[in-house]
């Protein structure tokens, strides 16, 4: 899924701006699919309206590829002050 096309799309139905994301990959995490919701949005949809509003998750369905997230743990570093003395991957994953 990660190949294809990414989407995002603002809409308007029955007073409710709907944004709806799909195909979007974030590194370890690929969104398939996304749904906010704000209600009460007005005819004339503006982005700007939206930004500072809290909207309603109504839907998000997100694939967690185990060896991508390993693999970007293992290559991040921590600054000497927030280094644990353990193994933080091999914690995480055994």
């Amino acid at each position: 899924m990660a190949d294809a096309m990414a989407a995002m799309a603002l809409a308007l139905v029955d007073g409710r701006a709907i944004l709806t994301v799909a195909a979007r990959d974030l590194g370890p995490v690929l969104v398939e699919r996304l749904e906010v919701e704000w209600p009460g949005a007005r005819s004339a949809l503006a982005v700007s309206e939206l930004r500072n509003r809290r909207g309603h998750l109504r839907a998000a369905t997100l694939v967690i590829d185990r060896a991508r997230l390993e693999s970007q743990l293992a290559a991040a570093t921590l600054p000497a002050a927030q280094a644990s003395d353990g193994d933080t991957a091999a914690t995480l994953f055994s």
